[in-house]
């Protein structure tokens, strides 16, 4: 029986890690991803490059047609990338258009040509940012970034079905890079800036049930200079 167990215990502890732990593309896990940088689409996969779906088994895949989506891109488009598994780097692309949901899927990793590391001035920061009812506000207070953030659970307003969740946070903090980190007593929320974007984290701690500061806010003000 020891001998057994020991036996068990010895084949789970072997078990590599990404074999149990994989990596999604999905609009709602994309923004929980260590590294976020902004990118282009470039030609060396050709004029269309479609997404690939990681939803059936075996994908992403360039050998298996049911892999692709119909969704597509062209060269120089403007992604955000992250994440990369079997030769495929994880996208999300936001089109120009004020309040068009984000596509977020996988696509060839030479595909995309990243920018370089981006440090941004606090200018670059202020303005509003927003994802539906959702919405982060950056102003600047000297030498520090005044931030404020407001989400809402299934929307604002609720629906007849569920009634409105809400959560807030608002503080003062100081980018590093183009990272930021703010707290407000148990809420933690870590913002990324990538020009017109700002992607957020956050603990889990901010608001009531399923309200979640987890995704990419769009600035609704123009893009400020770099």
């Amino acid at each position: 029986m020891v001998t057994r167990l020991a036996v068990a215990v010895l084949l789970l502890s072997s078990t590599p890690s990404f074999a149990r732990e994989v990596v999604l593309c999905r609009n709602g896990a994309f923004a929980d991803h260590k590294t976020i940088t902004r990118g282009v689409v470039n030609a060396t996969a050709g004029k269309r490059v479609h997404f690939q779906e990681d939803t059936k088994d075996g994908c992403p895949n360039a050998k298996k047609p049911a892999c692709a989506s119909k969704a597509y891109l062209v060269p120089s488009n403007e992604v955000f990338a992250s994440v990369t598994r079997n030769g495929f780097r994880c996208v999300w692309f936001q089109p120009k258009k004020a309040g068009a949901a984000g596509t977020v899927g996988w696509i060839p990793e030479g595909a995309v040509t990243l920018d370089a590391e981006y440090a941004p001035p606090l200018s670059a920061w202020v303005g509003t940012f927003a994802s539906g009812d959702d919405s982060i506000t950056i102003a600047t207070a000297k030498t520090a970034l005044k931030v404020k953030g407001e989400a809402y659970w299934p929307k604002k307003g609720g629906t007849e079905q569920y009634p409105e969740h809400s959560g807030e946070f608002s503080g003062l903090a100081t980018p590093k890079g183009n990272v930021l980190h703010v707290k407000q007593d148990g809420c933690k929320v870590t913002l990324r800036l990538l020009g017109r974007m700002v992607f957020a984290k956050d603990n889990g701690g901010c608001g009531g049930a399923n309200v979640r500061f987890m995704t990419g806010y769009t600035r609704t003000d123009g893009e400020k200079k770099k």
